[in-house]
């Protein structure tokens, strides 16, 4: 397989001319799907050597099952210990490591970061298999690794050749995992809706008309619904149907959706105020993507204009999720004035606002802030 050059900072590739790229080669949710991996990936060829990109916690979730369908492969593996963040430093180090031994297959297994790195590391050189541990983000599906500087701070977006060749889910893992971390999951995937409301139908065309359903579908017809039991059968450790749905709505709904999309415009206001969070101490140790995520939808959907009641209900059904959303629950100190201000000049910043109908100013971002601390 022919390597794509690296670019310096591994971010904005420009992938003009390559299409849609929809959804994984397979994407299965299956109990004990680790234990299978020989039916799934031996369709493909020969499958000699593997590599697995994870972190230990979320390789001790599906170790076993790994070594058993390797096994069954007759394929020997290295293991590539992941921890802390995306970033370009890191992702070089794997690449050097993954050129010297030139694995048939990697396999990411674990989180958000941990499956972009490994899409990163394998593109232009192998075909990448997603086993995510959470339900924390749509990651094992998508296109696109999301990388950060060491410290944390968000530094772009490396957009990739292709999605994962196989996105492999076990609900009897998401279900062992912490109950925040699904509630995350589900407060990220709603966004996806959010995003995309405003989007003038005659300014998308049919895939993106059709990703702005599946969107809408997995929210209204899913999330608002079943979050809840979703979330109790998480508690429990008991994987369910209802649970099924959710985690499909939480990484196969937002991954479809954004995959249909494609190069559409829609409105990024909420990640763009999550990762702006990022820039400041303390916010990676007490809040998770999701939850930044939520807040930049109460936010956003305050300074478009939504009215009180309506924005205090979507915080309310935020909260019955089990999230705190305020700045202070972030991890950002809710009397600091300074602070706030400084994160709504860099929302305004880095906004793109083309999809708005009014001009607005950085004032009305601490406005829309200040609101949601309210409710």
């Amino acid at each position: 397989m022919d390597r794509r050059d690296d670019d310096d900072r591994l971010v904005d590739r420009d992938d003009g001319g390559i299409g849609l790229r929809i959804a994984p080669g397979c994407y299965a949710v299956e109990a004990g799907i680790a234990g299978r991996l020989d039916r799934y990936l031996g369709r493909k060829g020969d499958v000699s050597d593997v590599a697995v990109l994870a972190g230990e916690t979320a390789l001790s979730a599906a170790r076993d099952g790994i070594e058993r369908s390797l096994d069954a492969l007759g394929a020997e593996y290295t293991v590539l210990p992941f921890e802390g963040v995306c970033s370009p430093d890191r992702i070089a180090g794997y690449r050097r490591t993954v050129d010297a031994e030139a694995p048939d297959l990697l396999v990411g297994v674990g989180g958000g970061k941990a499956l972009d790195a490994a899409k990163l590391v394998a593109e232009g050189r192998c075909p990448v298999a997603t086993i995510p541990t959470v339900a924390a983000t749509c990651a094992a599906w998508t296109p696109v690794s999301v990388l950060h500087e060491e410290d944390g701070s968000y530094l772009g977006a490396a957009t990739l050749s292709r999605c994962p060749e196989w996105a492999l889910v076990d609900p009897g893992i998401i279900a062992d995992a912490p109950r925040r971390l699904l509630a995350a999951g589900i407060m990220d995937a709603t966004a996806k809706y959010f995003e995309t409301a405003r989007i003038p139908p005659g300014r998308a065309g049919v895939p993106a008309r059709l990703g702005m359903g599946v969107a809408r579908e997995s929210y209204v017809a899913c999330l608002r619904d079943d979050a809840r039991a979703a979330l109790d059968a998480c508690e429990r450790g008991e994987p369910n149907d209802t649970l099924g749905d959710v985690i499909d709505a939480c990484i196969a709904g937002p991954g479809l959706a954004a995959g249909l999309l494609g190069r559409q415009p829609h409105l990024l206001l909420a990640h763009v105020l999550c990762y702006s969070l990022l820039d400041y101490d303390g916010v990676r140790a007490a809040s998770y993507h999701g939850e930044r995520v939520a807040y930049g939808v109460l936010v956003f959907q305050s300074l478009l204009g939504e009215g009180r009641e309506t924005v205090a209900e979507l915080k309310a059904w935020y909260g019955d999720l089990g999230a705190e959303l305020s700045l202070e629950a972030l991890g950002l100190p809710s009397d600091d004035e300074r602070t706030a201000a400084s994160l709504a000049g860099k929302v305004h910043e880095r906004a793109d606002d083309d999809l708005i109908e009014r001009e607005f100013s950085r004032e009305d971002v601490r406005d829309a802030i200040a609101a949601v601390e309210a409710l």
